[in-house]
C-alpha cells in the first residue's frame, strides 16, 4: 500500500468477500465494506489462468488478462443451448468423443473433435436478431490440428461472422467481424472471441465450428457462447439457453468516512466494452442532488466527472483521449470552490466556484439507486477525506 493510500478512509482493493459482501481494506471495522447481489451463479477467472464457478451473491476476483480484478458484470445470456456437450451438436465429416483432458473447468468434459472427411465442421442451430451486436467465443486447444475455424451464417447461407486461427501462431485469417480477441489460459487453451453486427437475414441459423487441416487431425472444443452485446465471462449452459444474472456492490461508508466539505474521490478501472452507456462510481447523500461521481459514456472513450451540490451541477467534465477499455487512474478532488478532474497523472479540468455536495455519506458502484450501474473491473477505489495537493494527485493517479 503507498504511502497515499494510507491516508484514505475508505480503501478497496481485489482483496477479500464474504458471500453478500465485497470487503474493503480500510477501514478494518467493516464500515467501507460493499452489499453485493448476484441471485445465481457465475464463473471466473482464476490467477492460474483456470475456470471456477462462484455460487449466489460470491463477489468474483476475476484474473482474466492476467491481472486481478474485482468483476462486475450486467446480466447475459449464452444463447447455445450445449455449451460443452458437443455430442448434443450435428456433424457433417466430423465425429467428436468425449476425452480424458481436463478442461479448464477441472473436469473430464471438453470434447476432442475429428475431422473424418475434406469440409469437416460441426455445428448447432440458434435463433438471432437483424441488426443486432452479438459475440461468438470459445475455448480450444490443439491436438494434432494447428488451425480452428468458427462463424455463424445467415439463413441464405452467407457468413456473418468468421474467424481462422492458427492455434500455434494466433495468427488469423478469414476475418469477419467487428472485432476479435486472443486469449491464453492454462495449458495452452486459448479463448477466441469475434464480435459482429448482425445484418437483414437472420432468424434460425447456425453456429459452426470447422477443423480447417488435413483429414483424421483433432482438436479439443470446450465452453462455445453467443451472446447478445460483447464477450462476458463465460456462461455455461446444458440444454437450454441460461442467464447470468447482473451484480449490484452498494452502500460502503458512512458520514464519519466521506467528507461533504472536502476531500478525494480516486479509482483504477477498466470498461468491458465502449458501448456509450453511462457507468458510474458515486459518493452520495443517497439522492441525486448532492453527489460526486466519477463515470464513462455518451460517446465513445469518453471518461467524465459530475458534482452536484443541493440539486445543481457544479463540475462536470469529460475526456475523450483514453483507451477505457485499458486500465484508467482517475481522481476528483472537490473542496470548497476548487475542483479538479485528473487522469494518469495529468490534470485535466479545474473550477474555482460552486459548493460541495452536503450529507455526503456512501459510495456506491452505481449513480444513485439502480442508475447507471457500474460494470467492468476494477483493481482500486479510494476515499480521500482531505483534498490532496497536486503533486500528490499527480503521483496517486500516474500510471
Amino acid at each position: 500500500m503507498s504511502n497515499l493510500l494510507e491516508k484514505s478512509s475508505i480503501l478497496l482493493t481485489p482483496l477479500s468477500y464474504n458471500s453478500g459482501s465485497v470487503l474493503s481494506i480500510k477501514p478494518t471495522s467493516g464500515a467501507g465494506d460493499f452489499e453485493f447481489r448476484r441471485p445465481g451463479s457465475a464463473t471466473r477467472t482464476t490467477q492460474d489462468l483456470l475456470i471456477e464457478t462462484v455460487t449466489d451473491n460470491i463477489p468474483r476476483i476475476d484474473y482474466s488478462g492476467g491481472v486481478g480484478h474485482w468483476l462486475f458484470e450486467p446480466e447475459s445470456t449464452n444463447i447455445i443451448e450445449y455449451s460443452s456437450d458437443l455430442s448434443a451438436w450435428n456433424k457433417l465429416n466430423s465425429t467428436v468423443t468425449q476425452s480424458n483432458l481436463l478442461s479448464l473447468d477441472g473436469v473430464n468434459n471438453s470434447y476432442l473433435y475429428e475431422s473424418t472427411a475434406t469440409n469437416s465442421y460441426i455445428y448447432k442451430e440458434v435463433s438471432l436478431q437483424n441488426l443486432t451486436e452479438y459475440t461468438l467465443s470459445f475455448f480450444v486447444k490443439s491436438n494434432t490440428s494447428t488451425n480452428v475455424k468458427a462463424d455463424v451464417w445467415d439463413t441464405t447461407q452467407l457468413e456473418q461472422c468468421s474467424i481462422e486461427v492458427n492455434l500455434t501462431t494466433k495468427v488469423i485469417s478469414n476475418f469477419i467481424g467487428t472485432s476479435y480477441k486472443i486469449e491464453d489460459y492454462s495449458n495452452n487453451w486459448l479463448r477466441i472471441s469475434v464480435t459482429f453486427n448482425s445484418e437483414n437475414n437472420f432468424g434460425t441459423t447456425f453456429n459452426r465450428y470447422f477443423n480447417v487441416d488435413s483429414v483424421g487431425t483433432e482438436l479439443y472444443i470446450w465452453g462455445t457462447q453467443l451472446q447478445l452485446g460483447n464477450m462476458s465471462s463465460y456462461i455455461p449452459t446444458s440444454g437450454a439457453a441460461t442467464t447470468r444474472l447482473g451484480e449490484v456492490a452498494i452502500n460502503s461508508g458512512n458520514s464519519s468516512l466521506i467528507n461533504s466539505a472536502q476531500g478525494v474521490i480516486y479509482v483504477e478501472i477498466a470498461a468491458l466494452n465502449d458501448d456509450i452507456t453511462q457507468r458510474r462510481i458515486s459518493i452520495s447523500d443517497g439522492t441525486q442532488d448532492n453527489r460526486i461521481q466519477i463515470k464513462y459514456g455518451n460517446s465513445s472513450n469518453r471518461i467524465g466527472v459530475l458534482v452536484r451540490s443541493n440539486g445543481s451541477t457544479k463540475f462536470n467534465k469529460y475526456t475523450a483521449n483514453y483507451d477505457i477499455l485499458e486500465y484508467n487512474k482517475i481522481a476528483v478532488s472537490y473542496n470548497d470552490s476548487d475542483y479538479s478532474f485528473w487522469v494518469n497523472g495529468v490534470k485535466l479540468e479545474t473550477s474555482f466556484s460552486g459548493s460541495t455536495p452536503t450529507g455526503l455519506y456512501k459510495l456506491d458502484f452505481n449513480g444513485v439507486s439502480a442508475l447507471s450501474e457500474f460494470f467492468g473491473k476494477t483493481k482500486c477505489v479510494a476515499i480521500f477525506k482531505e483534498a490532496l495537493t497536486d503533486a500528490e494527485l499527480t503521483c496517486l493517479t500516474t500510471i
